[in-house]
C-alpha cells in the first residue's frame, strides 16, 4: 500500500471545479479534482471523472478511483490497475490524517461532492 501523511488538507472550489489537495511535509502530495458541471468536450475526453495527480502532473489520472474510505484517520482510495500505474502506486493509496471533526466532516462532504456524480463513489 502507497501513502502519504497529509500535514495540509486544502479544499477549494475554482471556477466550477471541486479540488481537494493533501500536502505532507517533504514537499510529496495527492490532488484530487472534478469538473461539477463539465462539458460536452470533458466528456468526450473522459474529463468528466476525477482527475488525480500524485507529486507531478507526470503521475496523474482521469478516473479508476474505484472507491474512497474515509475514517477518522485516513483516506483511503483504492484505485485501478491502470491509475495506479499512472501515478506510481500499489493499487491502494492511503493518506494519513490528523484532523479536528469539523474539518474531518467537511473533507467528507466534499469527498462526496467529488465522487457523487459518478461510478467512483464509495458505499461506506
Amino acid at each position: 500500500m502507497s501513502s502519504l501523511l497529509a500535514r495540509e488538507v486544502t479544499i477549494d472550489e475554482i471556477d466550477g471545479v471541486l479540488v481537494i489537495g493533501f500536502a505532507a511535509e517533504n514537499e510529496e502530495y495527492l490532488l484530487l479534482q472534478r469538473s461539477l458541471e463539465p462539458s460536452e468536450q470533458d466528456v468526450a475526453l473522459g474529463h468528466d471523472a476525477v482527475y488525480i495527480e500524485r507529486n507531478s502532473q507526470l503521475r496523474s489520472a482521469y478516473g479508476g478511483i474505484v472507491r474512497v474510505v474515509l475514517s477518522s484517520r485516513a483516506v483511503v482510495l483504492e484505485l485501478s490497475e491502470e491509475t495506479a500505474e499512472a501515478i506510481g502506486s500499489e493499487g491502494v493509496f492511503r493518506v494519513d490524517l490528523d484532523l479536528e471533526s469539523q474539518r474531518l466532516e467537511v473533507l467528507r462532504e466534499s469527498l462526496d461532492r467529488l465522487h457523487g456524480g459518478g461510478p467512483e463513489r464509495s458505499s461506506e
